[in-house]
């Protein structure tokens, strides 16, 4: 007995944990975290296998992508009424063997796979009412794609459809793409927008078209050009995009085959209709004869004039239902008969109909000449209420932003189109003056979601103690009923400045941090203060200037400002830091320092005692190579700099400083300290100015989600030749974050690249490993070209608590940069022929990713390390000796290595001499 209990106990296990076969794994959402990889999500606590059938019905799966999505040949994955499916997290891609079975409303998103690839016997079946969303994301479609309507949503990207395919349902797309002759778009009904204005939103190759069979009511929106032109863009050429039943369309029968007219659904430019007309012996209606009124929760009125009742007279129908069913008569839920239609005759049904839906509706009339359908006016209409809702109250100074939020119902199928709701703004309040408004009426819900949310934007009067404020009113629509709920007013209140300690900047006066009228606390910082940079307050940038308190108690910059490079201007130096006794908070704005020069003294120098943050939405930003931001100019050497060489005639520059520049072999400063500044390039405006001196010492913690950027210029526009990054100097308890360090050379393909500069981070707290910090650092050369090499990288220095000033580990990474046809490249000195530095014996060099060190001396160091093939060392004749050599983590024996030994690595009649550990007896 005991045995056979036993046995049931491990059969009821196994069919717990392993669901009848040919049962799907079914998505429960028990484990209420919403996740794919959850085992209590789904029946059985059983992760589905690519191998396995999978049901997905009222929940929201989200797949956090570590590997790519495989589903295997004969397996179907339903999303059923109420799924939803998007992957995030990652970009890996979407391998499709099986099938997917997209049910009314459902939705299946991409989000961030890189690509959705749907393999020989692989399929889509994208059924009425479900979403497929890949927005952002070229969508191919191929006769692997059923669509039995539907709504297709790949943002501003391409549709490209590669084979004959039948379409009836909605493409939200930036522009039509086939990629072959043989791409032919069948569109039978629905709707179609076109949001791309470039390429006419239709790149063509060959023959390849878009086609309205015989009785389409196929909508196209294009944003992109006037009705008058419509046939010259679409219709004529030798290969037409755009076609009727097959055939082309002359000119002067275009007018008659289709309509062309206004639309305001559709975002963007100039938006049209193109809707194609009925051919003679059917049944036509009046312009604008099919309309809807009379809205209720419950029921409308639907309305059509008939022009020509047809030879022989067609059979009238009202067609309405929940899907649209475009110009396929058999696909409308519901089909009224309405008898034999008559010539000029206005026809009125009043229809039931159920709340909070979405409706479509039409007329048609039928003989055996054919179908005629009425264009209706709306489209689609929703028994449900629109509704606004916003804050009574905000400040006017607020650093956030009011959320506006208009919302629609969001149960059935109501958030299955693209919904567009007008309003008007009113108030005391003047819109650019007292505010601004993140969207401009009409405001758009987009498909899939039930509200949109606006952003209101105070803006600070401080000369007027008035209060103001303004009102957002939906409008009355075709489409919609309105809530009760229809109107907000936000009161903007007057600003309350920050209390003592607190001394928030305001700039009312001027930019100067000695004027104490531009300060809260209507006097300069002082030590005991903790200052305040932020939009809630701040009139303009703030320059910290000679003269300021060299001690605050804490700095705070809370929010993102707009411009996002407002920012603080210091006029510190390596000998004269500022000194935050507390944390340091930066959330948005920049931190720049005073320059360029002939000969730059000032620096962004600033110790701080407590924890430093950097947000997402902040910079320390002591150069800025390349994107020349207002704020981010560079800020080191000017047309001067060790690294820097005069040019003659139309010769250019390249710049040196941690490295070799294109053009100039000068490299100096610190590798272990680094105090310099960058080398201009040539040229004939600031632009072209080296990357400036950013020293932080952090006693605590330091986090960096933002940037910390001290890099070289860019070729602007003037003169020639690339500046070389500066220097980043931190020391700080702990290093964490996803943010940038980077002191990159300017680029200058043509003329010569900036080399990069130097970066030195210590950290001091025994426990702290830099690979807590996952963010980037980079002091990367850059880009040559067929005539002109790439520059060099700089250093990269790394010490942890337990280094001395004359240990660590030197990474020379130059990243991506190329060296063009050379045998030879423009290369890292070891050590800098201008050298600061006592010794390097204590230091190990890793070399990676095109870096190449040129050994300027024979050189001794604890050890050496090559990592791939793209890294090179040129000795030069000198000799390096170390305790230990390795390539690509394979530690070698302790002999000599010449090039004959490494050819890909060591370059020169020098060697590498890798000594044995030593062992020292005394004797006394």
């Amino acid at each position: 007995m005991k045995v056979i209990k036993q046995i049931f106990a491990l059969v009821i296990v196994f069919l717990v944990l392993f669901p009848a076969i040919g049962e799907p794994i079914t998505w429960t959402g028990d484990g209420v975290d919403g996740l794919w990889f959850t085992p209590e999500n789904w029946s059985g606590n059983s992760v589905p296998s690519a191998s396995d059938d999978v049901l997905i019905t009222n929940g929201s799966v989200e797949y956090i992508a570590g590997n790519d999505l495989v589903r295997d040949t004969g397996t179907t994955l339903t999303m059923g009424p109420g799924g939803s499916f998007i992957q995030t997290g990652g970009i890996a891609w979407m391998q499709i063997y099986g099938t997917i079975v997209l049910e009314n409303g459902s939705s299946f998103d991409t989000g961030s796979a890189g690509a959705f690839h749907l393999h020989d016997g692989g399929s889509v079946v994208l059924n009425s009412g479900g979403l497929f969303r890949r927005a952002g994301h070229t969508f191919v479609a191929n006769d692997k794609w059923v669509f039995n309507g539907g709504i297709i949503d790949n943002g501003m990207a391409e549709f490209q459809f590669n084979a004959e395919i039948d379409f009836n349902g909605v493409i939200y797309t930036g522009k039509l793409a086939p990629q072959n002759t043989e791409g032919i778009l069948n569109a039978r009904g629905g709707h179609i927008y076109l949001r791309d204005s470039s390429w006419d939103s239709f790149y063509q190759v060959g023959s390849a078209h878009l086609n309205f069979p015989a009785g389409s009511d196929c909508v196209i929106s294009i944003t992109n050009c006037s009705p008058e032109e419509i046939y010259d863009r679409y219709f004529s050429g030798d290969s037409p995009r755009m076609r009727y039943d097959g055939e082309t369309v002359a000119e002067n029968d275009f007018a008659s085959v289709f309509i062309v007219e206004a639309s305001d659904s559709f975002p963007g430019g100039t938006d049209l209709y193109l809707i194609p007309q009925e051919v003679d012996g059917v049944a036509s209606f009046v312009s604008e004869s099919c309309v809807m009124s009379n809205l209720t929760a419950t029921g409308a009125t639907f309305y059509a004039a008939v022009d020509f009742a047809g030879v022989p007279a067609a059979d009238l129908f009202v067609l309405y239902g929940t899907a649209n069913g475009g110009a396929v008569f058999a696909n409308w839920e519901n089909k009224i008969s309405l008898g034999t239609a008559v010539s000029d005759l206005n026809y009125t049904y009043p229809v039931s109909l159920n709340s909070n839906f979405l409706y479509y509706f039409r007329f048609a009339a039928t003989n055996e000449s054919g179908t005629a359908y009425a264009t209706p006016s709306p489209v689609y209409f929703m028994t449900g209420d629109v509704a606004i809702e916003a804050p009574e109250t905000v400040p006017e100074n607020s650093p956030v932003p009011a959320s506006v939020v208009i919302s629609r119902p969001e149960q059935n199928n109501c958030a299955n189109v693209e919904l567009s709701v007008p309003f008007t703004l009113g108030g005391t309040a003047q819109s650019g003056v007292h505010y601004t408004l993140s969207t401009e009426s009409p405001a758009r819900i987009p498909v899939g979601e039930s509200s949109v949310t606006l952003s209101l934007f105070p803006k600070p009067d401080w000369n007027d103690k008035t209060e103001r404020a303004v009102t957002l009113s939906l409008d009355p629509n075709a489409r919609y009923m309105l809530s009760e709920s229809n109107s907000v007013t936000i009161t903007f209140t007057e600003a309350v400045l920050p209390s003592a300690p607190t001394n928030a900047f305001v700039g009312s006066v001027s930019t100067s941090s000695l004027d104490p009228d531009n300060w809260s606390l209507g006097v300069v910082p002082t030590s005991e203060h903790i200052v305040v940079f932020s939009p809630e307050y701040a009139q303009n940038d703030l320059d910290w200037l000679p003269g300021s308190t060299s001690v605050v108690a804490g700095w705070r910059q809370p929010y993102a400002f707009t411009p996002a490079d407002t920012r603080v201007l210091f006029h510190t130096t390596p000998q004269q830091p500022l000194t935050i006794t507390g944390d340091c908070y930066l959330e948005g704005g920049y931190w720049v320092h005073e320059g360029p020069s002939n000969a730059p003294v000032y620096a962004v120098s600033v110790n701080i005692g407590g924890d430093l943050f950097v947000g997402a939405g902040a910079q320390i930003n002591a150069g800025n190579g390349g994107v020349n931001q207002a704020n981010g100019m560079a800020r080191g050497f000017y047309l001067a700099g060790p690294g820097y060489r005069p040019s003659e005639g139309d010769d250019g520059t390249g710049s040196s400083y941690g490295g070799e520049g294109a053009t100039n072999n000068v490299t100096y400063g610190s590798v272990l300290n680094p105090l310099n500044y960058g080398s201009s390039g040539r040229g004939d405006n600031l632009y072209f100015s080296g990357g400036g001196l950013i020293i932080l010492k952090v006693d605590g913690t330091t986090t960096l989600n933002g940037k910390i950027l001290s890099n070289g210029f860019s070729y602007p526009g003037s003169g020639r030749g690339g500046s070389t990054g500066g220097t980043i100097n931190i020391t700080t308890s702990s290093l964490s974050g996803n943010g940038v360090i980077a002191a990159d050379g300017g680029e200058d393909s043509t003329y010569g690249s900036g080399s990069g500069g130097r970066i030195r981070i210590k950290l001091e707290d025994p426990a702290a490993m830099i690979d807590d910090f996952t963010g980037t650092i980079t002091a990367r050369g850059n880009y040559g070209s067929d005539t002109v090499p790439g520059s060099a990288a700089g250093t990269i220095a790394l010490q942890m608590a337990g280094d001395t000033e004359s240990s660590g580990v030197v990474i020379v990474d130059n990243i991506d940069v190329g060296d063009g046809p050379f045998d030879t490249a423009m290369c890292t000195h070891l050590p800098p022929k201008l050298d600061t530095d006592e010794r390097f014996t204590a230091t190990t060099w890793v070399l990676k990713n095109h870096a190449a060190v040129r050994l300027t001396k024979n050189i001794r160091l604890l050890a050496i390390g090559a990592e791939g093939n793209s890294a090179r060392l040129f000795t030069d004749g000198f000799d390096v000796t170390a305790r230990m050599f390795s390539v690509d983590d394979e530690l070698l024996p302790c002999v000599v290595y010449t090039a004959d030994d490494y050819p890909d690595f060591i370059f020169g009649t020098g060697s590498v001499i890798v000594e044995p550990e030593q062992t020292v007896i005394s004797i006394k």
